[in-house]
């Protein structure tokens, strides 16, 4: 049995530096968002957390070799095509819904469980830490029989997630530095109302698999709220060494997918990002503030 203990949540809520934090720990093990490792460019330009190239790397080619003998160029694309068809969410719904599962589903959730059965035996941690935050993919690994879901909501004010998708980001392949797609103020908006409503109406009810964090109280008192969620995974040592007042240490990580804070490593302030209540006009926060309101309401924002 692998337990998977699952980021979930609108994009920009903190994912990718929570998950980091939390894989300091001796048990727990950040491999980043293991969704978006099924992109055209994998086998190519996809950059590990550890900074080499990810077909490069010794520890996901242990991985790739457990799970299926290798990776071919094939077996890459097929799994892209998987991933589009059957975890964004209008596809999702549809066989969630349906009697039985398309024989291209079931061997894609085959192929997935044989991927993090190869992570847990590569990392030799007991929980691995997924950050793919799409509710839809959690859903799906949920429905795998060896995997064992725990489920971290993270929750970001809906204002500072539009404002982040607003902005002009880089990312870091093998090959080039490339510039993140932006999103609309109502399509950020949006989704964050979506994909927070999906996380808890497919998880909220059960306490014992769902665990609620806001992200703007992890940065105000991170060791706190490490040691809430590591006395819910029920981890022997629950006290958060690696964290030091509003002071991180990181390590190395061999993260398939996330932002640039993946790569980062030694001591690391945490500060809250407010640029938001400055910069964003407005009538956009008041927009984002009318479409979610009964869920910002819910979280504590207002």
């Amino acid at each position: 049995m692998t337990t998977v203990l699952y980021l979930a949540g609108a994009g920009r809520s903190g994912g990718t530096l929570i998950g980091k934090i939390l894989g300091q720990h001796d048990q727990l093990l950040y491999v980043g968002e293991v969704r978006e490792l099924w992109t055209p460019g994998l086998l190519v330009d996809r950059l590990c957390g550890c900074g080499e190239r990810l077909m490069d790397c010794a520890f996901w080619q242990t991985v790739f070799a457990s799970a299926y003998g290798g990776l071919t160029s094939e077996d890459a694309r097929w799994m892209c095509a998987m991933r589009l068809r059957y975890t964004r969410t209008r596809q999702v719904l549809r066989w969630l819904c349906s009697a039985g599962w398309p024989e291209a589903l079931k061997r894609f959730a085959e192929r997935l469980e044989r991927l993090y059965d190869a992570l847990r035996m590569a990392g030799g941690k007991p929980v691995l830490i997924d950050a793919s935050r799409l509710p839809t993919y959690g859903r799906l690994l949920q429905h795998i029989p060896s995997i064992d879901l725990r489920v971290v909501h993270l929750v970001r004010d809906a204002r500072a997630v539009a404002f982040s998708w607003g902005r002009q980001r880089i990312g870091h392949t093998a090959r080039r530095i490339a510039v993140l797609p932006r999103k609309a103020v109502w399509r950020a908006s949006a989704e964050w109302l979506i994909q927070n409503w999906l996380t808890e109406h497919f998880w909220g009810a059960d306490p014992a698999r769902y665990c609620r964090l806001r992200y703007e109280d992890f940065v105000a008192q991170p060791r706190r709220e490490v040691a809430r969620l590591l006395d819910w995974l029920g981890c022997a040592e629950r006290e958060p060494s690696f964290i030091e007042g509003a002071m991180v240490h990181l390590g190395i990580a061999h993260s398939a997918a996330g932002n640039s804070y993946r790569l980062l490593t030694g001591a690391v302030r945490l500060e809250l990002d407010c640029e938001w209540r400055d910069r964003m006009p407005s009538p956009a926060q008041s927009f984002v503030k009318f479409l979610t309101f009964p869920l910002l309401r819910k979280y504590g924002y207002l």
